[in-house]
């Protein structure tokens, strides 16, 4: 072989090598370009229902957990283009195997249950689950956690004393258990529980509620797996590692907690998108200004203002053009320097 084909052989491997090349380069690209926007898709819809999750009214925060997820959904649809696509819809709902919603008393899971009918394996619709509560035990009680100081207890041996019902229930704030009539011999004779300990108590109520949300998640992924392959689904789900940082962001408040997993991604064989988020409750607190009866006006005020000292006959408004037009004049102790003041007389 002379050194002509020798270089014409050269320049051809070369030349292959390069495009095979550039081919992976394109296709790694795209691939990384799809898992960006479905990154986009699935943040972008995560809060927007966490926007919608908690709602303030007359000061009560109510949560409307069904609202975020369908919120949630209409978001995702239409970011993929498939609003209009309830086939594209209901094979999307696949890849979700955990939708829950983590609130101050417990979880609810919003998911699929398996059941037998006619000897075959059957797939309910979505539905919620009930409030799973967040439960320690020790020697004495059964514990019911909130994320906050209120928890209810369950008096396994009737140690508090006798209570009118069977069941002896008690719901307090832990921190005045030591003050509580009721729990008087009980400190004495038990100084060390979690009771009368702030450290521990917040210590093993954190874990408590951690732990929960783990032991829920992780038993509906066995259930979600049963499911998957009834749709023809290979891919075996499975709890992602959440940092405990993670688990505590969830004890700080009303939370989503939303697993997609094992998307197929058109680009690259086998390939596939995962992803979760705990994202918080957006509340939007509505600003209150209270109208108040005066001799022969009204007058507006922030709440909280030193100066309105009647509390009863006052109507409530969310902005002070409400006010406004309601014929109200300005505080001039919350407003020094905006609203129209009222005339001296």
């Amino acid at each position: 072989m002379n050194f002509s084909r020798i270089s014409i052989l050269f320049v051809i491997i070369f030349i292959s090598v390069v495009v095979i090349q550039d081919i992976e380069m394109g296709q790694n690209r795209v691939l990384i370009e799809e898992k960006q926007r479905l990154n986009r898709c699935f943040n972008q819809a995560v809060d927007e229902a966490a926007s919608m999750l908690v709602k303030e009214d007359s000061g009560q925060l109510i949560m409307q957990k069904e609202k975020a997820v369908d919120v949630f959904f209409r978001t995702i649809y239409a970011s993929l283009g498939i609003l209009s696509d309830v086939a594209a819809q209901q094979e999307l709902m696949n890849y979700f195997p955990i939708i829950s919603v983590v609130t101050e008393e417990g979880i609810y899971l919003y998911f699929r249950e398996i059941y037998e009918q006619d000897g075959k394996r059957q797939i309910s619709q979505m539905q919620w689950s009930e409030c799973i509560p967040y439960t320690y035990e020790d020697l004495d009680f059964v514990y019911h956690f909130t994320m906050g100081d209120t928890v209810k207890i369950y008096d396994k041996k009737k140690l508090l004393g006798e209570l009118d019902d069977e069941v002896m229930t008690y719901e307090i704030d832990y921190r005045e258990a030591k003050e509580r009539e009721e729990f008087q011999n009980y400190y004495r004779s038990h100084p060390d529980s979690i009771l009368f300990d702030e450290g521990a108590y917040e210590r093993i109520q954190t874990e408590a509620i951690t732990s929960k949300m783990e032991e829920v998640f992780s038993a509906y992924m066995t259930q979600h797996n049963l499911m998957a392959e009834n749709f023809g689904i290979s891919y075996e789900f499975t709890l992602p590692r959440v940092d405990q940082s993670e688990w505590m962001r969830a004890v700080e408040g009303p939370s989503l907690f939303i697993l997609f997993q094992g998307y197929p991604i058109s680009y690259g064989v086998g390939e596939t998108y995962s992803d979760f988020s705990f994202s918080g409750a957006t509340i939007n607190k509505k600003t209150f200004y209270y109208v108040e009866p005066k001799e022969w006006y009204y007058l507006y005020h922030k709440e909280g203002c030193e100066s309105l000292t009647q509390t009863d006959d006052l109507t409530v408004f969310y902005s002070t053009k409400d006010c406004a037009e309601y014929g109200a004049y300005a505080c001039p102790k919350c407003f020094p320097n905006t609203g129209v003041k009222m005339p001296v007389k």
